[in-house]
């Protein structure tokens, strides 16, 4: 949200009678801007926050969920309260990375663009401390590939 202000809604133009997800944004400091397209009534808007962070939002719940950091286990059965059984996780690396830690992937997709972008600054798909061992890694079962023009986009179960 802080990056690129999206709307997190589903475009008009790619699916016909759209049911909008519920947005769920984390947000431990609740540093989310007030004009932000996620709190613009286009749909449900749940901002997920730390202890102490938690402020009036427009168009949206604010829910507190964890000390430090968000307790994502605990979110879940927030969520799952909500009836909400599936979730899409679009995020940064490291919040990936917390997603893979505590073990909450059961599918990961990956688009492989036709542009390199590079540097050390450049995004990875997970980031985060990583594993300590081997014995840690999480094995994945590519199920389906498929070739665009824009590049390839590989869909794994865990």
């Amino acid at each position: 949200v802080l990056a690129d202000d999206p709307s997190l809604l589903v475009k008009e133009k790619y699916v016909e009678n759209i049911e909008q997800p519920i947005r769920v944004i984390l947000d431990p400091h609740c540093r989310t801007p007030d004009n932000s397209k996620v709190l613009d009534g286009g749909s449900s808007t749940l901002v997920i926050v730390t202890d102490g962070h938690a402020r009036e939002l427009p168009n949206a719940e604010v829910i507190t969920c964890g000390k430090e950091e968000i307790d994502l286990q605990r979110l879940m059965g927030i969520l799952g309260d909500l009836n909400v059984n599936t979730l899409l996780v679009e995020g940064g690396g490291e919040t990936i990375w917390q997603f893979v830690k505590v073990g909450l992937v059961d599918k990961f997709i990956v688009f492989i663009s036709w542009r390199i972008i590079g540097g050390k600054d450049a995004p990875t798909p997970v980031d985060g401390v990583g594993f300590a061992g081997e014995e840690e890694f999480v094995n994945m079962i590519l199920n389906r590939s498929t070739l665009t023009k824009e590049g390839i986009i590989l869909e794994f179960d865990t």
